[in-house]
């Protein structure tokens, strides 16, 4: 599809630590697959985790799938990255970047 897409699901990644999904291809909103249809398409996975989620347990869950993201984009290494700064975001324009 020939039109910029700019996404922000951020319940993404819990939702797919949740259900044993992958980022890769999942039953949720938005998948690499599918997003990778689009000629210019960028995503925000954010780590959200339920309200009623406090203290160490919160602190533990939040850990647990951020670890799940940084896995996820080690398998699918040449499909996503973790952007943590503004020279991440830099790289990620590069063509090579944004396709295998």
């Amino acid at each position: 599809m020939n039109f910029p897409v700019f996404d922000l699901h951020c319940d993404t990644v819990y939702m797919a630590y949740q259900s044993g999904q992958t980022l890769d291809q999942n039953r949720l909103h938005i998948d690499l697959a599918r997003g990778l249809q689009y000629d210019k398409w960028a995503q925000v996975f954010a780590v959200w985790i339920p309200d009623e989620w406090r203290g160490e347990e919160a602190c533990q869950k939040c850990d647990a799938i951020l670890d799940f993201a940084h896995q996820q984009a080690n398998q699918f290494a040449d499909r996503m990255q973790i952007v943590e700064n503004g020279a991440d975001m830099v790289l990620t324009h590069h063509p090579l970047a944004m396709r295998p």
